[in-house]
């Protein structure tokens, strides 16, 4: 994984938004978090469940008129006071992360 998608700098949203994270894994059970910070290339997301670096997956973002799905990877996984923090690099050809963003106007800091 390039060490440039762990120092591009992400913009927190004003508000946590929920989401599903869904690994590309046979038989894998999907995992609650909350979206708190996003760029162009990715994400960071809390969650509670131990996961695996590296791992294929697609983030739910929530929305009440509009829900939508990102493909990516899983680039690292720190322990938090609150959980565990992901950061997921979204895949090449995903959907625009901060268009829709805008679109469902999620306000970011």
């Amino acid at each position: 994984m390039s060490h440039q998608f762990r120092d591009s700098p992400r913009q927190s949203l004003c508000y946590p938004l929920p989401v599903r994270l869904s690994l590309k894994n046979p038989g894998a059970v999907p995992v609650d978090g909350m979206l708190l910070d996003v760029n162009e290339q990715g994400m960071g997301i809390l969650v509670t469940q131990a996961l695996e670096e590296q791992a294929c997956c697609t983030i739910e973002i929530f929305d009440e008129d509009l829900s939508k799905s990102f493909p990516g990877v899983i680039s690292y996984i720190t322990n938090t006071d609150y959980g565990l923090r992901l950061g997921v690099q979204l895949a090449e050809d995903s959907e625009d992360l901060l268009d829709y963003l805008d679109e469902i106007h999620v306000m970011l800091e």
